[in-house]
């Protein structure tokens, strides 16, 4: 969730607040520590001042010399404890008679009252400004924090109104898309019939047609006819991928077969750009989709025929441990091993442009949980290896069934 400029305004606010209010109760608190300590001290020197006159007096009516130094020393701390009462210790000291006394007594007395009625009054005074300040910043953080709350909780139900509104432009899109891919799906044999008849005509024509201009210009439209069959084919397998109706029908296989036909379809291809594309030995059997898996190797030898004109392309295929690894080997620098292994690995490449059989066997990939790797070949091109269950005993040799 996105939080606007005026929740944030709202949260400094509040924020500010907390924490001005928190200073000022720290300052409130310290300031009556200060002030209690003081009041306690002068009410404390209140009554030693009053108990220390009196007896000042008794002494020097009895004129007893050793009881009037020792209040003199008590009159000294206290004038050293405060010293607002320094002046009248002072008279009191210096007294002769015992009326100069008397007298000096009670203005030491009175003046000792003030000064702890003059703390307890400060006390009073400092609470009552901590309790104004309090209460007036109390409403204010009390404010910024319902302000803040009224944002955030606007500013959420936007989020979740806008993403209500995106899921739901995204459910129609998808809806769309899943209608028009079954249809396309749907379809798939009545597009596929034209062109099937439409390379039954041209081979009939090619055999009719003489002279070599015209079998050139026949050779050219066989050519372009095929591309289209193949453009259409990846079509219509995107768009059963798309439309998720298909579904894997793993069983075991013979390898090899499968193999040679697609390096047979791979070969022709090939040799219009002068690519040598050939099989290594492939003695294996599979436990997997076996249409599936000719859709991938077939789309990936396409791809790397087509990025390898006048280069090689390999096919291989070993056994690793439970797994058989299969290779497709091409000597084409027109795609970065690397961006190759993201793109298989369903990153997405901004700058790479790629075609369908990519995304086909990515997808088809994914649907038979086989692990499809790219990496640079020595020397140059990329390797591509798809790795798939081997069948725990060996069937029958059986050619896959051609789509």
């Amino acid at each position: 969730m996105s939080i606007s400029p005026r929740s944030w305004a709202a949260l400094v606010f509040t924020a500010m607040s907390a924490v001005l209010l928190a200073l000022v109760l720290g300052w409130r608190m310290e300031l009556a520590q200060n002030a209690e300590m003081m009041a306690d001290r002068a009410a404390i020197n209140d009554r030693v001042a009053a108990d220390a006159a009196v007896r000042t007096l008794i002494a020097m009516r009895l004129r007893d010399r050793a009881q009037e130094l020792h209040q003199e020393s008590r009159l000294a701390a206290i004038a050293q404890s405060d010293p607002a009462l320094a002046e009248p210790v002072r008279a009191l000291s210096d007294a002769n008679d015992a009326q100069t006394a008397g007298a000096a007594a009670l203005v030491l007395i009175d003046a000792a009252h003030d000064r702890s009625a003059y703390y307890e009054n400060m006390g009073d005074d400092v609470d009552s400004q901590g309790d104004a300040i309090v209460w007036i910043l109390g409403p204010l953080l009390a404010a910024g924090i319902l302000v803040s709350l009224y944002s955030l909780f606007s500013d959420w139900r936007k989020a979740n109104e806008q993403q209500a509104v995106e899921a739901q432009r995204r459910s129609r899109a998808e809806a769309n898309a899943a209608t028009k891919s079954l249809m396309l799906a749907a379809a798939s044999h009545d597009v596929r019939q034209p062109l099937h008849a439409m390379s039954l005509l041209l081979s009939a024509l090619k055999r009719r047609v003489e002279g070599d201009e015209p079998k050139r210009i026949v050779g050219r439209i066989e050519e372009a006819a095929g591309s289209l069959r193949r453009l259409f084919s990846s079509l219509l397998d995107v768009a059963r991928l798309e439309a998720g109706v298909v579904e894997a029908d793993p069983h075991d296989f013979a390898l090899e077969p499968l193999l040679k036909q697609l390096i047979d379809e791979a070969a022709e291809i090939g040799a219009l750009a002068n690519t040598q594309v050939s099989l290594g030995p492939a003695p294996f059997t599979l436990a997997t989709d076996p249409q599936l898996l000719e859709a991938i190797v077939r789309n990936l030898l396409s791809n790397a025929v087509k990025v390898s004109p006048g280069g090689t392309v390999r096919v291989t295929a070993e056994a690793e441990g439970a797994h058989v690894r299969i290779e497709v080997r091409d000597t084409g620098a027109d795609l970065d091993a690397g961006a190759l292994d993201r793109l298989l690995a369903g990153q997405s490449e901004p700058s790479v442009r790629v075609g369908l059989g990519l995304f086909i066997v990515r997808e088809m990939a994914k649907i038979l949980a086989l692990d499809v790797r790219a990496r640079a070949a020595p020397g140059g091109g990329a390797i591509v290896s798809v790795t798939a269950p081997a069948a725990a005993a060996a069937p029958a040799a059986a050619p896959a069934a051609v789509r």
